[in-house]
């Protein structure tokens, strides 16, 4: 005769035991989630709900148990997207910072306002961020550059390209 206890994954036995004892002590209701060897070799994951009910010579267990197996695969492909994004953030942040070192970034919507700019930026120009975002480049104008050069970079910024 097969008991439920011994489909029980062999890394599971101890917390299973110990969740069912601590049920005992106290109110006899418990919680758990852990692995089950399926009859076809395969490896579940089950989440049980429980109480202990108990007579003068015998115990007997009842509750809910569900096959959780396809949540948790889920959950662990979640989880692994998950690292995978802050890994490529990192990633990301560690190549700004590096070009934010060496280059000055304006970046600004298609009327020509500037909505954000770096550190490099406003030490080049003195400028704070305050003064800049929502100014257009004009502010920069020292009158020292042709009306050609802004008319440029104005067709550039303004068709969405890099300039």
């Amino acid at each position: 005769v097969l008991s439920f206890a011994s489909i029980i994954h062999e890394d599971d036995i101890d917390y299973v035991d110990t969740q069912i004892a601590s049920a005992m002590s106290t109110d006899g209701t418990y919680e758990i989630t852990y692995r089950i060897i399926h009859s076809d070799g395969n490896i579940r994951w089950v989440h049980e709900n429980g109480r202990i009910l108990q007579s003068t010579n015998q115990q007997v267990i009842e509750g809910i148990i569900t096959d959780i197996t396809e949540r948790k695969m889920l959950e662990e492909m979640l989880e692994k997207k998950t690292k995978d994004l802050e890994s490529q953030r990192d990633e990301i942040e560690h190549l700004k910072d590096a070009f934010d070192q060496h280059s000055i970034v304006a970046i600004t919507d298609v009327g020509g306002k500037i909505v954000s700019i770096n550190k490099k930026f406003t030490e080049l120009t003195g400028y704070t961020e305050e003064e800049l975002i929502g100014e257009n480049h004009r502010i920069l104008n020292s009158g020292n550059t042709s009306k050609e050069y802004w008319k440029r970079m104005y067709e550039k910024i303004s068709s969405g390209k890099v300039w």
